[in-house]
């Protein structure tokens, strides 16, 4: 599975895209230790949800060709981050 460690994030730009307990159970609904490692990362997330970070990780590094890239495999994830997740709040 391709993930933002196949491209040697820094700990700054894993910061600044979330990879961190707190981002990663609102983004992905994962409950990971913190600090998220490469081991614990890859087992739990899913192909699609990777490419949402594949896609934050590119336009950190201002690469918006190759960001674009990984939005085009996942229109509907892109859609629900731009929306701020939103519609997958349900109140009861």
């Amino acid at each position: 599975m391709e993930t933002i460690f196949d491209y040697n994030p820094t700990a700054s730009e894993l910061k600044a895209i979330g990879i961190d307990y707190i981002s990663m159970t609102l983004r992905h609904g994962l409950n990971l230790p913190d600090p998220v490692s490469k081991d614990v990362y890859q087992a739990a997330i899913t192909q699609d949800a990777a490419y949402l970070d594949l896609a934050l990780l590119f336009e950190h590094r201002a690469d918006q060709e190759q960001a674009d890239a990984y939005w085009q495999k996942i229109p509907a994830l892109q859609e629900q981050y731009l929306l701020g997740f939103d519609e997958l709040a349900i109140i009861k």
